[in-house]
């Protein structure tokens, strides 16, 4: 299972359910890939955010939005969960905090788990 999240800095909400990602790394380990897409900003920027809050899973740079062009976002923070059919199963626009966020995406992932 995928998750991508699409992302920036200056984006509260984004930075508000950041800690859920690296609890959901934790807990479903190789079940699920987590990949962070940071729009619009610079290495330097995104390499200082994550460096400040401790950060590790995946995160990579899409400063032309050339990913994000891919998908139809209107806002982020931008959430796709793909399964493991390879089908996007789930899109999610906006965030709320950090444990509501691991809550409802924990909920998404155990559900998908047992298909």
């Amino acid at each position: 299972m995928i998750l991508l999240n699409f992302w920036a800095t200056w984006c509260g909400p984004c930075v508000g359910e950041m800690p859920a990602f690296e609890k959901l790394q934790e807990t479903y380990g190789e079940d699920l890939v987590l990949l962070a897409v940071n729009s619009g900003e610079d290495e330097g920027t995104v390499t200082s955010f994550l460096e400040k809050n401790g950060y590790t899973f995946p995160v990579v740079l899409d400063p032309e939005y050339a990913v994000a062009m891919l998908y139809p976002i209107d806002a982020i923070p931008y959430t796709v969960i793909i399964g493991t059919d390879g089908k996007v199963a789930v899109t999610q626009v906006g965030a709320g905090d950090a444990d509501t966020m691991y809550a409802h995406y924990s909920e998404l992932i155990d559900g998908l788990l047992e298909e």
